[in-house]
């Protein structure tokens, strides 16, 4: 059985008062970190990040823009 290593990117406190406040880069350097490691989460965040984005976008421009660009 092949053992697969993962790395320690954060560590949070405990007791009364844990971490409240969670910078973007806490969330976004694991998640990047896992993207890396498995393709198959690779394509669903690309393909999730992707649909929020033309979601948002309220311009046909816009959303031509991100439909040629893929």
């Amino acid at each position: 059985m092949l053992k697969q290593q993962v790395s320690l990117l954060r560590e949070y406190r405990v007791g009364e008062l844990p971490d409240i406040q969670i910078y973007y880069k806490d969330v976004l350097l694991p998640l990047m970190a896992l993207v890396r490691k498995d393709s198959t989460i690779a394509t669903e965040v690309l393909v999730e990040i992707f649909s929020q984005i033309y979601k948002e976008s309220t311009s046909v421009d816009s959303r031509t823009q991100l439909g040629s660009g893929v």
